[in-house]
């Protein structure tokens, strides 16, 4: 009889502790979805970016209405903005550059289709000094924009577990364009952020 009990109490014990797991599983799973919808319904604004040398260039992105945007001329015709400051913290970074090609530059892309955002994307792959320690990268592209996704695990031997996400097109043959989102040590609620402004980027 006291082993009957004990059995029972033991069965007992492993049901509970079955449903206790599954509940466990079942209060993550609603968090990671309410932490998804949380980041989806996030206050976004549409910021409009533009290339003061260049007529009718505007690239409009929507991002959180939180984020301060600087502008930072680099060189004699580069225009780098970005939500980067100093209290970032484990923020998600952005940044849009556009790059302006000199004269040797524009010889060797003016032969290739005018507008295609496969040649930015080709120029900037062959310019990257992180390409060899990216992996599961995805890309595709629309008739405006060359996009690609990846993940940097190992940093020159430093753990970064860091989701990279770009976007490249180019106006005429001498003003390309990337606009670059990160965030180290990312979960899935930051890829459905980062994901969610890349798809409002227009041209």
């Amino acid at each position: 009889m006291y082993a009957t009990s004990n059995f029972v109490h033991i069965k007992n014990k492993c049901v509970f502790t079955r449903v206790k797991k599954n509940n466990m599983k079942k209060l993550l799973i609603i968090g990671l979805v309410l932490i998804g919808l949380g980041f989806t319904q996030q206050k976004l604004v549409t910021y409009k970016f533009k290339y003061p040398k260049k007529k009718n260039v505007e690239l409009k992105i929507d991002i959180p209405k939180e984020w301060k945007i600087s502008k930072e001329k680099r060189g004699e015709a580069d225009l780098y903005f970005t939500n980067i400051t100093k209290n970032n913290g484990n923020q998600i970074l952005f940044s849009v550059l556009f790059f302006k090609l000199n004269d040797e530059e524009k010889e060797s892309v003016e032969e290739l289709a005018l507008n295609d955002p496969i040649v930015p994307f080709a120029f900037f792959l062959d310019k990257s000094r992180t390409v060899k320690m990216e992996s599961k990268v995805k890309t595709w592209h629309n008739e405006d924009f060359y996009f690609k996704d990846s993940n940097i695990e190992d940093f020159n031997g430093i753990k970064a577990h860091q989701k990279n996400i770009n976007a490249y097109c180019m106006y005429g043959y001498d003003l390309f364009v990337k606009i670059h989102i990160s965030k180290l040590n990312y979960s899935p609620a930051d890829s459905i952020k980062m994901m969610k402004i890349l798809n409002t980027i227009v041209k």
